[in-house]
């Protein structure tokens, strides 16, 4: 299904967006520097199912010409389209038995305060979550509404397969 779209906040790999800007994108900007016109932009987007990534892309563009006070679109001058492939992202969850993570990094990923990063970071190795509540539980003396907050920011870490025990 292509959708019409009216911005290009798409999300797309990095390589596919230099492909659009050098080969379009720039070529637009030009004309309109050079010409001190007005021009049209397009985008057809179609989508893998129920995803955000595009498995179809369809750039345009073209002038504006004002006849008589009235603005008329012209025909495209440039179209660029692409099908690109659906996007495979690498990621090793944290390891919580090993604890060979940053806390910066594990506090950026779990969502975490990097002080509760820091004190799992301390800990070291959990085998389960059972045993990091315990654990948790015995090193922080004060349980307070952001203690229960990064407790289930871990909960939930592991449910995303973010982290694994």
């Amino acid at each position: 299904m292509v959708t019409p779209v009216d911005s290009n906040l798409t999300p797309a790999l990095g390589p596919l967006n230099t492909v659009f800007s050098f080969e379009l994108e720039q070529n637009a900007i030009n004309l309109v520097k050079n010409e001190k016109g007005v021009i049209w932009y397009k985008f057809d987007i179609g989508y893998y199912t129920g995803e955000v990534f595009p498995n179809s892309i369809k750039a345009s563009y073209g002038i504006y010409k004002n006849e008589g006070g009235s603005w008329k679109r012209e025909p495209a001058k440039e179209t660029k389209a692409e099908s690109p492939a659906y996007p495979v992202f690498e990621f090793e969850p944290f390891n919580m038995k090993l604890c060979d993570w940053e806390p910066n990094d594990f506090a950026n990923v779990t969502r975490v305060t990097l002080g509760f990063a820091n004190i799992v970071k301390d800990l070291q190795t959990f085998t389960s979550f059972e045993n990091f509540l315990r654990k948790i539980t015995e090193a922080i003396k004060i349980k307070d509404k952001t203690f229960d907050e990064n407790v289930n920011l871990i909960l939930q870490s592991e449910r995303d397969n973010l982290i694994k025990f």
